[in-house]
């Protein structure tokens, strides 16, 4: 792109098809003024330069824009990383919570597991229970009443 735009400054020299004049020496040296560039190639170039120059501004316009896209793009995916390790941040504190919370319950457990009686005295306490046989056992109300039968009875055989 470069290599299609034309050179910044315009040479100053002559054209090479008119003659050169000579120089005139002298402290008011008369005569016309050495020949330069026309005032329409001094236009051109400066037109060139300006058109130049309003490409490069565009350019430096659009890259800023492009630089302010991206800065907000970065922006928001940092408020949104930002959000996300919040939330994470939250439920693992949760998580730690809950872990401490069953921790107690399984210490309250196991405590309660300990004063439970073991499978050896079951079987003990089982054999003896089998051995009295408690349903068999009469309530003290039964013995109360068979001894009031008894006592009406051997009552009853008296006076007879």
């Amino acid at each position: 792109m470069a290599d299609n735009l034309p050179p910044p400054f315009p040479s100053m020299e002559p054209s090479q098809g008119a003659p050169a004049q000579p120089a005139k020496h002298g402290l008011f040296g008369g005569g016309k003024p050495a020949p330069g560039p026309d005032l329409a190639e001094i236009l051109n170039s400066i037109n060139d330069l300006l058109r130049r120059m309003r490409i490069m501004e565009e350019r430096y316009t659009n890259l800023q824009r492009k630089l302010q896209v991206t800065e907000q793009n970065m922006i928001n995916q940092h408020r949104t990383a930002l959000d996300e390790i919040k939330t994470a941040n939250l439920d693992i504190q949760e998580l730690r919570r809950d872990i401490i919370d069953l921790r107690e319950k399984m210490k309250v457990i196991i405590q309660e597991l300990r004063t439970c009686a073991k499978k050896d005295n079951v079987t003990i306490l089982k054999k003896y229970i089998e051995m009295w046989e408690p349903i068999n056992f009469v309530t003290q109300r039964e013995v109360e009443r068979i001894v009031e039968q008894e006592v009406e009875s051997a009552l009853l055989k008296r006076k007879l």
